[in-house]
């Protein structure tokens, strides 16, 4: 990681919840210190259910780091790897793009 954590896009949830928005897409589990990997991902949401992810983008120097309620729309052409950081984690991917 570079030291520079991005701010990943944030809309508030009902009333001030902690779940600051809704999972529409595809849920999966990623076990602790494990990845997962999509191709071809603009536009899509990667969104961060429980635990903590690390979404890297290739040849992207921004550390993106969700917690649970916080997700981040992939706004590059480039591979995406979504890595459990502490724990495995649940995470919601939703909109255009292709798994890999």
């Amino acid at each position: 990681m570079s030291g520079q954590r991005a701010r990943p896009s944030l809309q508030p949830g009902p009333r001030g919840s902690k779940t600051m928005w809704r999972p529409e897409g595809r849920s999966l589990t990623i076990a602790h210190q494990r990845s997962h990997r999509l191709l071809r991902s603009r536009g899509r949401r990667i969104g961060c259910v429980e635990g903590v992810v690390w979404v890297t983008l290739d040849r992207d120097e921004r550390d993106i780091v969700l917690d649970g309620g916080e997700f981040f729309v992939v706004d590059c052409d480039a591979p995406v790897l979504i890595f459990a950081l502490r724990g495995p984690a649940v995470v919601d991917i939703a909109g255009a793009g292709r798994h890999g």
